[in-house]
């Protein structure tokens, strides 16, 4: 499964706040999407702490414009 040729200011498929949680497991492919602020692909607590697991999924080829590409985590877990 997977998703391609989204934007967004931030996250260009999803993002993540307030205490969020997601897990993307392996057959996910976050692909082609883009940001004009952060995160291309994802992008996690912008506005409070959210967590993120990734097991095996592909995060491949997103853009942003000024932080993150694939992945953005501003006060995430790491």
């Amino acid at each position: 499964a997977g998703s391609s040729g989204n934007s967004a200011a931030y996250g260009g498929l999803f993002a993540i706040n307030g205490g969020g949680t997601s897990t993307l497991n392996a057959g996910s492919v976050i692909a082609g999407n883009s940001a004009t602020v952060a995160g291309g692909g994802i992008s996690i607590g912008q506005t409070s702490a959210a967590n993120l697991t990734i097991n095996g999924a592909t995060i491949r080829n997103n853009t942003s414009n000024v932080l993150g590409g694939g992945v953005f985590n501003d006060i995430g877990s790491r």
